[in-house]
């Protein structure tokens, strides 16, 4: 089997994403069972955006024992690349916990707190 990230579609209509994402709730083991070591996680990370992957799904209830998926997505890949789409919760909370990248949609960019 062969899964290409290279197929993309308009999320919303104006945002360009893969049609292969990346759910990030398993890397904290959210909300029960085993998760990655730390330094997987951000391997995971890093190689499904080498991938071509560019549309993750994460939220700031993926969290248990103090890691957070959020975190994980932030010290991996930022600087964010140009075209990742995080799939948030509007829900107003973090995500990523960094400025957005300004191809971000206004309500994603203003939901992020600086840090």
């Amino acid at each position: 089997m062969v899964i290409t990230t290279r197929q993309q579609w308009a999320l919303g209509g104006d945002l360009n994403v893969a049609r292969v994402g990346y759910g990030a709730m398993k890397l904290t083991g959210w909300p029960k069972g085993d998760r990655p070591r730390r330094e997987t996680a951000l391997a995971i990370l890093r190689r499904a955006v080498e991938l071509g992957v560019n549309h993750i799904d994460t939220s700031h209830y993926y969290s248990r024992d103090g890691v957070a998926a959020n975190e994980l997505i932030r010290e991996a890949l930022h600087p964010y690349p140009d075209d990742l789409v995080p799939g948030c919760r509007p829900d107003r909370r973090t995500c990523c916990s960094s400025p957005a990248p300004a191809h971000w949609p206004t309500w994603k960019r203003t939901s992020l707190p600086a840090r």
